[in-house]
C-alpha cells in the first residue's frame, strides 16, 4: 500500500504544473535578482541597497517552503474534494500516514533548492552548518502552511482566499524588520515566522544567537502544526 502511495506521488510530482513552474521560476528569479541588484544600487545610490541584502535572502529562504507547503495543501484539499481521504482512512496506512509520505517528495524538494537559491543568491556568506540550520529552520514552514490550508479551507475557493492571506506570515516580518526602528520591530514577534528571520539576521552578524532564535521558530512553527493537525483530524473524524 504505501509503495503504491509513493509511486502515485512521483507521478504527481512530476505532473504538477504549478509546482513545477516553482521549481523553475525560483532560481530564475534568484539569478535575476543577483545581476541586476548592483544595477539597481548604481542607478539609485540613495537606496543604499545594502541594507537590502541580508533580508532578501531570508524572504526568499523562507518563501520557497512556505510556497511548495501552499501546493501541497491545494492537492491534498483536491483530495478530500474527491473522496480520496475518506477512503484513505479506512487503509491499513491510515490518514497520518497518507499525509506523511504525501509530504515527503515536497519537504525533499524544499531541503534541496532552499540551500541553492541561497548560493545562487550569494547576498550572505554563511558556514555550511548555518545554512544547514537556516533550511531546516526553513523547511518546518511546509507542514506548517499545508495544514494552515487543510484545516481552514473546505474547498478550493476558501483554500485560495486562505493562500492570499498567509502572505502576511512572511511580509510583514520583513516590512518590519526593513523599516521599523527597534525596539517596535517586535511587534512581529506572536509571528513564528519572525524568530526564523530574525535567527537568519543574527547569523548573518556573526552571532551565534540567532540559533537560539531559529529554534524557537521552529518550536513555534511545530506547536502550531500539531494544534492545525488535532484540529483537522477531529473535523475528518
Amino acid at each position: 500500500m504505501i509503495a503504491l502511495i509513493l509511486k502515485a506521488e512521483q507521478r504527481r510530482i512530476m505532473s504538477d504544473a504549478f509546482l513545477l513552474l516553482i521549481l523553475l521560476l525560483t532560481p530564475l528569479i534568484a539569478i535575476l535578482v543577483k545581476v541586476y541588484w548592483p544595477v539597481l544600487d548604481a542607478t539609485f545610490p540613495n537606496w543604499h541597497m545594502e541594507r537590502f541584502t541580508t533580508v532578501t535572502s531570508i524572504f526568499i529562504a523562507l518563501l520557497t517552503p512556505m510556497m511548495l507547503g501552499l501546493v501541497l495543501g491545494f492537492n491534498l484539499l483536491t483530495d478530500r474534494e474527491q473522496g480520496m481521504l475518506t477512503v484513505v482512512r479506512t487503509t491499513p496506512a491510515g490518514l497520518p500516514q497518507y499525509l506523511l509520505i504525501r509530504s515527503s517528495g515536497y519537504l525533499l524538494l524544499s531541503l534541496i533548492i532552499t540551500p541553492v537559491l541561497h548560493e545562487l543568491l550569494g547576498f550572505v556568506e554563511l558556514a555550511w552548518w548555518q545554512l544547514a540550520a537556516i533550511t531546516v529552520a526553513a523547511l518546518v514552514l511546509l507542514p506548517f502552511s499545508a495544514l494552515l490550508l487543510l484545516s481552514f479551507a473546505h474547498n478550493l475557493v476558501e483554500g485560495f482566499a486562505i493562500m492570499k492571506g498567509t502572505g502576511f506570515l512572511i511580509s510583514v516580518p520583513v516590512i518590519l524588520a526593513l523599516f521599523v526602528p527597534a525596539p517596535w520591530y517586535w511587534l512581529a514577534a506572536p509571528l513564528p515566522t519572525w524568530w526564523t528571520l530574525w535567527g537568519y539576521i543574527e547569523l548573518a552578524n556573526q552571532n551565534l544567537m540567532g540559533l537560539v532564535w531559529l529554534a524557537l521558530g521552529m518550536v513555534m512553527q511545530i506547536g502550531l502544526s500539531a494544534w492545525l493537525w488535532r484540529r483537522l483530524m477531529r473535523a475528518t473524524n
